[in-house]
């Protein structure tokens, strides 16, 4: 857990509160992004799944967003660009981050159409 609170963990301890923020500026949202892309450069590896606190499902409800890997800006067909390993698509991570142009409350549209 020590690592998670250095080098600017304390930054990624709070990427879910941060992307609270992501709704009011989404700014915030592309910051997070680039920060834990840069995060996966400079220490030559990606997170493991203890480090980015990984669960093979969303301890969360759907809310402003769907908070599950498949929904996620890092997921890719089963792997993530920043967390190691097989990464299933209904997971969630401490640093799952909405994709890029996924609107707040956008699932909501695409769970009641036809």
């Amino acid at each position: 857990m020590q690592r998670i609170l250095t080098m600017g963990g304390v930054r990624r301890a709070l990427t879910p509160l941060r992307n609270a923020l992501g709704i009011v500026n989404p700014d915030v949202l592309d910051q997070i992004r680039r920060e834990l892309r840069a995060q996966v450069v400079s220490q030559g590896r990606k997170f493991s799944k203890l480090e980015s606190l990984y669960l093979y499902f969303s301890p969360f409800p759907p809310g402003v967003w769907l908070y599950d890997c498949a929904n996620c800006e890092f997921y890719k067909q089963r792997t993530c660009e920043i967390v190691e390993g097989n990464i299933a698509p209904a997971g969630w991570c401490g640093f799952w981050v909405s994709r890029v142009g996924d609107k707040p409350l956008s699932w909501v549209k695409e769970a009641v159409s036809p």
